[in-house]
Parts: C-alpha cells; sequence; structure tokens
C-alpha cells in the first residue's frame, strides 16, 4: 500500500487539486519522506520473509543467517534518519 501510494502520488495530488477536502488528509511532505523510510525499512523485512518462504523446510541455520543480516541492517540504521 505504501509502495502504491509513492508511485502514484503525482495522480493523487491531481485529486487533491480537484477536491480541496482532501486537504485535511493530505501528508505532509515530511509525512512523505516518513513513507519512503518506512518503506526501505519494511523492505528488508520483506526480502528476509521471502527468502525463508521460499525454502521448503527452512533450517536454524539459514534463519539465523536471515536474522543476523536484518540484525546488522538495523544496526547500520540505528541513529539515522530511518529509525
Amino acid at each position: 500500500m505504501i509502495d502504491r501510494a509513492i508511485e502514484i502520488k503525482l495522480q493523487l495530488e491531481t485529486l487533491k487539486l480537484r477536491h480541496i477536502s482532501l486537504n485535511l488528509y493530505w501528508p505532509t511532505e515530511s509525512e512523505w519522506n516518513e513513507l519512503h523510510n518506512i518503506r526501505e525499512l519494511l523492505s528488508e523485512f520483506e526480502m528476509a520473509t521471502t527468502e525463508l518462504s521460499g525454502q521448503t523446510y527452512p533450517t536454524i541455520a539459514h534463519v539465523r543467517v536471515i536474522f543476523l543480516s536484518l540484525l546488522s541492517y538495523l544496526n547500520a540504521q540505528n541513529g539515522s534518519e530511518y529509525l
């Protein structure tokens, strides 16, 4: 849903111009930036989920690698604007 909103932002802005009442609910530029950051964060979890879901029998060793990869990503983002 976040991906789609970001993809069609221009079309949504056109819709907002036609329907002034949408201004009350329209995200600010900083909220749009937050959506971009959230999308980036969630994409890491999506890749991990897809990787684990693709295996018939995920082993604990594989789960550990994925978990450590996510942990490394989160630690790298710690203190940045993403978290």
